[in-house]
């Protein structure tokens, strides 16, 4: 049936309406378990029962500065809520847990998953590398918690096409994982385990460090990056993509140019810089964060990489802070001309890419930006070859990898993966049960 606009307006606005008045009645609840919180704002509502909804909701004192978007700063001053609230009468407040951050792991925190049984959250620091996965697993019916499971998540950095299924190889830098996907299959991911596992984990180079000290003191494993190996490309292979002695900030690897070595002597062409300019014309708001003329210093290079139909096909990649910036871009090597062919359309200005993949009819492209602060990540863009359309797709995690699988998408993330397939993005991680077991999971695309 086809509600009349008029109606639809209605039920939407009544909707609206009912959110926000049950919204409140959870901050007398949440004050009385943390009296030191004053601000209350939720972060999700779900529902996971006939009769309940989910309420996930985060505290902050007086004074504390404004927080929007779809996590907030879980710390020793704020608190973090989980409740249960019956829907017919929003009064009725169940308490599941009201907990402050650990002290010394404060972090931004984000809902990835709320189902009837159990609630995970993503914790990223202020520094360095995402945090661990923290979950609450609770019972609807005795609307109580059952246990705390902190979680390392599992960053996922290679993909390995083969016809209509892939295998994505992760670590959560103790351990690695290889996890399985095929389109046509219900469910599509499944986790490998024993030999399976290791005839892709065994394709990927890995390194071993220590960190902390003392009791602290443990081993992680590190996924390195693919060996880059000298590339020709175009006519008669005549150009090389190739890499200089010089080291990009982010990713932290040797810098790339293409060479011609067909004449008397081999000519150089790396990838021109902005102006500065061009950078104030293309990102007036980061000149208004003070990037002067005198301050600033271009640092875009080329970064992911793929060669098509024999054409060089390059993202950018750039340091945003501390004075060092670029303007985001993509494009091709022009090897008629012997020129690079970037486009900077204002969706991506603002952005490096972290993963590209190019076919017949689009460029698809994993956008973040690298700060001083660490990285955070800025969606995935199709590009229309034809016609030059960009088009945005929300996406909260990092990417490497980009590829193709049957008539789907398979993104490996820092979070897990993702699929785009019938105009729908869906996001997955590996998630730890109570006994400890690996399982993949859905996770929330957003708030």
């Amino acid at each position: 049936m086809v509600l009349p606009t008029r109606r639809l307006i209605w039920l939407l606005a009544g909707c609206t309406v009912y959110a926000a008045e049950a919204d409140r009645t959870v901050a007398p609840a949440m004050r009385r378990a943390a009296p030191n919180v004053h601000r209350i704002r939720v972060l999700q509502r779900a529902s996971v029962d006939p009769e309940l909804d989910l309420i996930i909701a985060l505290g902050a004192p007086e004074g504390w500065p404004p927080e929007d978007g779809e996590g907030g700063w879980w710390g020793d001053k704020t608190a973090l809520g989980l409740f249960l609230q019956r829907r017919d009468r929003p009064d009725v407040v169940y308490q599941i847990a009201v907990e402050s951050g650990r002290g010394d792991a404060d972090c931004y925190a984000r809902v990835e998953r709320a189902t009837a049984t159990d609630v995970v959250l993503s914790c990223t620091p202020e520094k360095g590398r995402r945090g661990p996965n923290r979950k609450f697993v609770y019972d609807i019916r005795a609307k109580a918690l059952v246990k705390r499971i902190h979680y390392d998540p599992f960053a996922m950095q290679r993909v390995f096409v083969s016809g209509d299924q892939a295998v994505l190889v992760g670590s959560d830098f103790r351990r690695l994982a290889a996890v399985e996907y095929r389109p046509g299959r219900a469910p599509a991911f499944r986790l490998l385990n024993g030999a399976p596992a290791e005839q892709w984990t065994g394709r990927v180079r890995t390194s071993a460090g220590t960190v902390g000290a003392g009791a602290e003191l443990r081993t992680e494993i590190y996924i390195e990056r693919e060996q880059f190996k000298p590339t020709p490309f175009g006519p008669r292979h005549r150009f090389t993509l190739a890499q200089e002695d010089t080291t990009v900030p982010e990713p932290q690897q040797k810098r790339l140019l293409v060479l011609d070595g067909t004449g008397q002597r081999v000519e150089r062409y790396p990838l021109p810089r902005r102006t500065y300019e061009e950078f104030a014309n293309a990102r007036p708001r980061r000149v208004a964060d003070g990037y002067s003329r005198s301050g600033t210093e271009m640092n875009d290079e080329i970064g992911p990489w793929q060669i098509a139909d024999g054409t060089l096909w390059f993202g950018k990649t750039f340091y945003d802070g501390e004075g060092m910036t670029g303007v985001g871009g993509f494009g091709y090597f022009d090897t008629s001309e012997r020129k690079y062919r970037v486009y900077s359309p204002p969706e991506i200005a603002d952005w490096s890419v972290t993963a590209m993949l190019v076919e017949p009819e689009a460029v698809w492209l994993a956008l973040a930006r690298h700060g001083e602060w660490g990285s955070s990540g800025g969606g995935l863009l199709r590009f229309d070859r034809g016609t030059e359309k960009v088009e945005s797709l929300e996406l909260r995690d990092i990417a490497s990898a980009i590829s193709r699988v049957g008539d789907r998408l398979l993104i490996a993330t820092e979070f897990g993966a993702a699929v785009f397939g019938e105009h729908r993005l869906r996001r997955y991680f590996l998630d730890q049960t109570t006994d400890g077991r690996l399982r993949v999971v859905e996770a929330i695309l957003g708030p």
